[in-house]
């Protein structure tokens, strides 16, 4: 039968899966009643409150002879989390050495020619820190905290601020300047990239912006 889920503050879509009993989200992406929450955007990407349907998990089921012995393999969910470090300008921060801690492991990553950093984290994670090691002209050291599956869609406001944030052009503020650094943000992103400058949320700005990001 199966059952609806409402996503709460701190969840993602692989620790839903996980704690529903799937060893991969296929299950819950590729299913009808989903269709229209995961057309339009990346599985990973799920805001507080919406409504993710979870079908029944299916047991496995073999096929075995009596008298021997026999391997089974059970498949794990792996997740991945894939991070661009740039510096101002969009110059790719390559070969940075990267201490990545989460659920109490620490490992130790370097960037690729194009800034990206890939590690690999548990399912049940939705918090991990990257601690960037100090480039040769400085003396300290950056750490950077993720909210695994922080970002909701583009639809939301406030999740459009927090892409604008990672990418430089939103700095938290007062709340009586907050309004006009939103809308500042915004058109400063769409006029270094080619679109119409409003400072308002459209469709243009919000593909842009899921394209430039990532997600």
């Amino acid at each position: 039968m199966g059952s609806a889920h409402t996503v709460k503050d701190g969840e993602h879509l692989a620790l839903i899966a996980e704690n529903s009993g799937f060893s991969s989200v296929d299950p819950i992406v590729k299913h009808a009643k989903n269709a229209a929450l995961f057309r339009e955007r990346q599985p990973g990407v799920l805001g507080v409150g919406e409504i993710v349907f979870i079908p029944d998990a299916q047991p496995a089921k073999f096929a075995a002879s009596t008298g021997m012995t026999h391997t089974f393999v059970k498949k794990i969910l792996r997740v991945r989390v894939r991070l661009v470090l740039q510096e101002f300008g969009g110059k790719a921060q390559e070969a940075r050495t990267c201490r990545v801690a989460c659920q109490g492991k620490e490992t130790e990553v370097t960037t690729g020619s194009d800034g990206l950093l890939e590690f690999p984290i548990p399912p049940s994670a939705n918090v991990a820190t990257v601690t960037v090691a100090a480039p040769p002209a400085a003396s300290k050291e950056t750490t950077l905290k993720l909210d695994i599956g922080g970002v909701g869609p583009v639809t939301d406001e406030d999740s459009v601020m927090q892409r604008l944030q990672n990418l430089g052009y939103f700095r938290p503020c007062f709340p009586e300047e907050e309004r006009a650094e939103r809308r500042g943000a915004i058109e400063e992103f769409q006029l270094e990239n080619g679109l119409k400058v409003t400072g308002e949320l459209d469709d243009a700005t919000g593909s842009r912006l899921e394209a430039v990001y990532g997600c």
